[in-house]
């Protein structure tokens, strides 16, 4: 998913297929990864 999103913003940097790719996987983040220093994403889209 990450890899499919990043190349969707490469090649169109306003994909919104990839924006929400990239923003699935890293609301997805903190289930597989205990990182102290991560900061959640906002629920809210801008």
């Amino acid at each position: 998913m990450l890899l499919r999103g990043a190349a969707l913003l490469t090649e169109s940097p306003n994909s919104p297929e990839g924006y929400d790719l990239i923003t699935k996987v890293l609301r997805q983040y903190p289930e597989y990864f205990d990182d102290p220093g991560w900061m959640p994403l906002p629920n809210a889209q801008t």
